[in-house]
């Protein structure tokens, strides 16, 4: 009897201790999902936090969208022809080793001496299929693309959140208890 005791006060003790006297940081990783580099968008969960304050030459320049990119100009110019490229990292930032593909497609262009193409990066950081369909229909379509391509996949199957047509690591956002302040506050 003293040993379930002497345990069951030292678990309160802890318990009472680590509510009142520990904080508890958001984990490491999930910039998305804690607001730090991202702001919450309806139906996609979040967007890239713009940089409206950045040259837009700049390498890490965000429009106000969200996008690593320069907004399109509207209305549409003559014989531009506009193609928006929607995906996962790949898309928006690239690899380790690389530019975002976008960037890659629009030097192809270039270098072959298709000056009127423009090539838009609307790429998304961990972004799904379904969220690049709601991007496409809810912000793309309004700046009269000639060719969308979508490039991605590997998000839809190496989500984290087992839930068919959540976003990526939702389940993180919508129910960690690491993610709240105070510990009382999970329900």
């Amino acid at each position: 009897f003293i040993v379930f005791m002497s345990i069951l006060l030292a678990l309160a003790g802890g318990e009472i201790f680590a509510r009142f006297f520990l904080t508890v940081s958001p984990l490491s990783g999930f910039e998305q999902t804690k607001g730090i580099s991202h702001v919450p968008v309806p139906y996609t969960m979040s967007a890239a936090r713009p940089t409206p304050d950045l040259s837009i030459n700049h390498p890490d320049y965000v429009n106000q969208l969200g996008y690593y990119d320069k907004l399109p100009k509207t209305p549409k110019p003559m014989r531009e022809y506009r193609i928006f490229i929607l995906g996962g990292s790949a898309v928006a930032s690239g690899t380790t080793t690389g530019p975002p593909l976008p960037f890659l497609v629009q030097q192809l262009f270039q270098a072959s001496g298709y000056d009127n193409v423009k090539v838009f990066n609307w790429g998304a950081v961990s972004s799904l299929s379904i969220q690049d369909l709601i991007r496409l229909h809810l912000e793309v379509l309004e700046f009269n693309p000639d060719l969308v391509i979508f490039y991605g996949g590997g998000n839809d199957i190496g989500g984290v959140d087992p839930r068919a047509g959540y976003p990526h690591r939702f389940i993180f956002y919508e129910s960690n208890p690491l993610w709240q302040k105070n510990i009382n506050d999970y329900p």
